[in-house]
C-alpha cells in the first residue's frame, strides 16, 4: 500500500460448526455454539516469503445480554513461512482471540450507533522470545496484545467509525528505536456495506 513492502496484509478466518457437524446441540451454560476454528494471517512481503501463519483450535459464541456476538477462540500457532526466520515450519505460542458488537442506540430515521471490536492477546511463544536483530541483540518477547474498538454510525449500507487500536509488543517483539511494536492508533473510517 502506496508503495510500502508488504502491500497487502490479510486474515481469514473460517470456523466449522461442531453442532452442526454433530448435528447435536453441545450448547451449555452461556456457550451457545462449538466449533472448530482456524485462521490465516498473511502478507505479501517481498522479503523472506512474506507471512504465512496458522492458527488451529477450538472456539465458541458466548450469548451476552445486548451483545450481537461475542466470539472466543484459542488456536495453537504453525508458521508456514516467517520472513526467512526460525520460526518457519514451527509451532510458537498460543493466541486467544476475542471479538464482539453490539448495538448501542438507535436514534430516529434508523440510524444506529454501533460498537464492536476485537482482542488478541499471544502467550507461550517461545521461539519468537529468542529473537534477534541483525546486531545479534534479543529483540523478542514470548506474549503480545492487540486491542481494537470501534464505534460505529449507521445507516443503511452506509457508515462512518472511529476506530482505537492498541498494539503492546506487536509481532512478538519489543519496543526498540527502530520499531513501533507498542502504538496506539487513532483511525476515522467511512464505509459501504454491501
Amino acid at each position: 500500500m502506496h508503495g510500502r513492502d508488504p502491500g497487502l496484509y490479510g486474515e481469514v478466518n473460517p470456523r466449522l460448526s461442531l453442532d452442526g457437524l454433530l448435528n447435536r446441540d453441545l450448547s451449555f451454560w452461556r456457550f451457545k455454539e462449538q466449533f472448530i476454528s482456524y485462521q490465516l494471517d498473511f502478507d505479501n512481503s517481498s522479503f523472506g516469503g512474506g507471512l504465512k501463519r496458522n492458527h488451529f483450535g477450538p472456539g465458541s459464541d458466548f450469548r451476552l445480554k445486548d451483545f450481537d456476538y461475542f466470539r472466543v477462540n484459542l488456536f495453537a500457532r504453525y508458521y508456514t513461512e516467517a520472513y526467512d526466520s526460525n520460526l518457519e515450519g514451527k509451532w510458537d505460542g498460543y493466541l486467544f482471540n476475542i471479538a464482539y458488537g453490539r448495538p448501542l442506540y438507535t436514534f430516529p430515521y434508523d440510524i444506529q450507533l454501533y460498537f464492536d471490536g476485537w482482542l488478541d492477546f499471544v502467550f507461550g511463544a517461545d521461539k519468537s522470545n529468542n529473537r534477534t536483530d541483525f546486531e545479534g541483540n534479543r529483540i523478542g518477547t514470548s506474549r503480545s496484545f492487540q486491542w481494537f474498538n470501534q464505534i460505529r454510525i449507521i445507516k443503511g449500507h452506509f457508515s462512518i467509525s472511529y476506530s482505537c487500536k492498541i498494539n503492546y509488543n506487536f509481532i512478538e517483539m519489543k519496543k526498540l528505536y527502530y520499531n513501533s511494536s507498542n502504538s496506539t492508533m487513532h483511525i476515522v473510517g467511512v464505509h459501504y456495506n454491501f
